[in-house]
């Protein structure tokens, strides 16, 4: 593949991207978490994303021992599972 065509797929899959995040169809973390840097790490190919179409929605009761910031510590070191959230720092906290 020459230089000129992989730049021409890399446009369009940005676009393709960009798209995707300006229509709704991918799964983006509340406002709050949703940074200005998590989309361009999104749009860099850094970071991952779910579609819309691949996520299923349930009811959690609400539980005292399920919070997000224990569900966090459990995941921050699977780099895996990390690749879809946003980098949240200790001064996001």
């Amino acid at each position: 593949m020459s230089y000129t065509t992989y730049s021409l797929c890399k446009v369009s899959l940005y676009h393709s991207l960009i798209d995707l995040i300006m229509t709704g169809q991918i799964y983006l973390p509340t406002l709050r978490n949703c940074t200005l840097e998590f989309l361009k790490e999104i749009l860099a190919g850094q970071k991952k994303y779910f579609l819309l179409s691949e996520i299923a929605m349930i009811r959690v009761p609400l539980c005292p021992e399920i919070t997000v910031e224990r569900i966090l510590k459990l995941v921050k070191d699977h780099k895996e599972v990390m690749n879809y959230l946003p980098d949240i720092s200790d001064k996001a906290k």
